[in-house]
Formats: C-alpha cells, structure tokens, sequence
C-alpha cells in the first residue's frame, strides 16, 4: 500500500502550512530518524523529503499517526488505511562510550555501535546525533535490541530513550533541533590523515628588524613630533594634517606585526545562553534547565 501522487502532494501541503520548522524536526526526532539524512534547502524541501524518506523505510504510517496526533484533521486521517500500520520496530537508545571511540567518522561509529549488539548490522543503525564531548549518542537500532545490554563491549552503556530523565530527553530533542547533535559535525569529518602541513616559510623579521621597526615607531611618535615643536614655525593645518597621518602610520606598522606575523587559531562561534553547534553535553543540558525554568516561571505568571 502507497500514497497517490495527489496524496503525497496533499500530505505534504498539510505539513507545511500546520507545522513549522522546529515541529518538522519534532515529528523526525520522534520517528527516530537522522536529521543528515534528508537533503534540503527550505521548509516545503524537508516536508517532501520526509515524506519520501518514510515511504522508502515503511515509515509512513507512523508519521501520519504522528502528524494525526499533534494536528487533527479529517483529511489526514483518511490517509491512514492506505498506508502501511505502524509497528514499534526500532526504538531510539542512549549509548555511552569512550570519547575515544567517537572520534572517527559516521561511517566507523555505526559499525562500533552495530557490534555492540547481537544481531545488528550497521544498514540498521541510524545515527540521530552525538554529544562527542559527553562520550554518548542517540542512535535508532530495531527494537528487539533496544533493551538488551551491550555484548561486545562491558564498559559501554544502553539506554532506552523512555527511560532516560527528562532533562536528559529534552537536552536530546532542543540539541536535535538546533543541530548541536549533527553527526556530521561532532565527528571526524573524514577516516583518512589529514596530508601534513607544509612548513611555512614566509619571511620572519630578524631580531635586529624588530628593533628597527620600534625605532621607526618612536621617530613617528616622539622625534617627529618634537622636532615639529622646536621648528614653531608651522601652521595649525599642517599640524592637523601632519599628526593623524603619524597615527596612521603607527597603526600600519602594528597591523603589519600583527596580522602578518601573528596567526591565531579559528575558535566555534558558542553563543552564551543559546544551544549552538560545538557546544558540550554539560553546557547544553545546563542551558535547557535555565529555559525549562523560566518557561514554568512564564506559565506561573512570576
């Protein structure tokens, strides 16, 4: 059983004008469904790729159920006979490693976690995001495994998504729509080495230039200026013209130092008190507390 195209075009105008952005990735995080895997630009892309993603994994009963849960609509429902029922097949799970073990690519981490299980292949592992810093990610696995304790790897931890605490859930599902949980950017990035840097060989000042330059920088600021005053014989524009080109000059010659010979590393932008990509575990289960309880100070009228 499948959706007509005119179905799958009415489902998916539903979808975009009930649901916004953070609902959509509500409805994926719910199905348990990895965020990277669904290729998109805009809102109405997202929606027809949900839709295309659920109908190629016999996941489309469950989002209509889903869909039918948080919006009623006659419409909808209507299209539940149509597609296939929805079993609980796979569950979402917490599993906590090393940090060791999540330094390497999507692809090497979901076999790690496939041979924690007995019976699970990597094709039936879905990554739905990693917390690298914290040791831990949320992944899909079939439900049969779900509750099962790891049988390859003793120091490992499994837990099932229900039986997590609620800050523990919510931090998962706020990181989730923000993408701070991406696969793709808590891990590597790539298996192979990174090539070796070539040696930079631009040219450094030598000692005795260093020295030059300062001495440069006091005939600009003191002799110069000094020397001007023992002449008193200059106008007030030469003054006003003669002064703010010394400073400029000063100012080249420190951004020359600094840019030039000085290059600081590239740091993640972290927005303080906002979940952003790069953020800890620690960090980002701090800041959804802080928005749990203002939202309940909110509701109380505080």
């Amino acid at each position: 059983m499948s959706l007509s195209v005119d179905e799958r075009v009415e489902l998916r105008d539903f979808l975009i004008s009930h649901f916004d952005l953070v609902e959509l990735k509500g409805l994926l995080f719910e199905l348990g469904v990895s965020y990277d895997d669904l290729p998109h630009g805009t809102r109405p892309e997202l929606a027809g790729e949900m839709i295309l993603y659920c109908e190629r994994r016999d996941l489309l009963g469950c989002l209509l159920v889903r869909v039918v849960a948080n919006r009623r609509a006659g419409r909808i429902e209507a299209l539940l006979p149509k597609a296939p029922p929805c079993q609980p097949e796979r569950e979402k799970v917490q599993v906590i490693l090393h940090t060791g073990r999540l330094r390497v690519t999507p692809e090497v981490f979901t076999r790690t976690v496939a041979d924690l299980f007995d019976q699970v292949s990597p094709e039936e592992v879905t990554l739905i995001g990693v917390a690298e810093q914290g040791g831990r990610a949320l992944v899909s696995v079939p439900a049969h495994s779900a509750s099962r304790s790891p049988v390859n790897e003793p120091s490992a931890a499994v837990i099932p998504f229900a039986e997590l605490d609620g800050l523990d859930q919510r931090t998962w599902q706020a990181g989730y729509s923000a993408g701070v949980w991406s696969p793709r950017v808590q891990l590597a990035p790539q298996a192979t080495p990174a090539p070796p840097v070539a040696a930079d060989r631009s040219p450094r000042p030598a000692p005795f230039t260093w020295i030059m330059l300062a001495g440069l920088l006091l005939i600009a600021l003191v002799v110069v200026p000094a020397a001007l005053v023992m002449v008193n014989g200059l106008s007030q524009d030469v003054w006003a013209i003669g002064l703010p080109l010394l400073f400029a000059l000063a100012y080249l010659i420190y951004v020359w130092l600094t840019r030039t010979h000085v290059s600081l590393p590239a740091q993640p932008r972290v927005r303080p008190g906002r979940l952003s990509p790069g953020m800890s575990w620690a960090a980002a289960r701090e800041v959804v507390a802080r928005e749990a309880v203002a939202r309940e100070a909110r509701e109380a009228g505080v």
